[in-house]
């Protein structure tokens, strides 16, 4: 992961929603050695928004990690009012 690290003005960490997950809070321990940040949250919900804020109005936000993870963003997205997203795409 460090490779991208110059390139995200910020980063949040959450546990996706599967059984064995790394606790969000384990992972800040693993971006500062690599010179990045991360805020763990509780939830995708409490992550998005400060996610979006980060990236300001033409910002991008990259979610990785986990299939559960992108899918739970993407519901967000989804409901997000006037998001050009393409909602017959399941």
């Amino acid at each position: 992961p460090a490779p991208i690290l110059p390139h995200v003005a910020a980063g949040e960490c959450v546990e996706p929603p599967v059984e064995e997950a790394v606790p969000a809070a384990a992972v800040p321990a693993w971006a500062e050695p690599a010179g990045g940040t991360a805020k763990p949250f509780v939830s995708v919900a409490d992550a998005y928004p400060d996610a979006r804020q980060a990236a300001g109005r033409d910002g991008v936000v990259l979610t990785a990690g986990s299939l559960f993870l992108v899918a739970a963003v993407r519901e967000l997205i989804l409901q997000e009012e006037g998001r050009p997203c393409d909602k017959s795409v399941y």
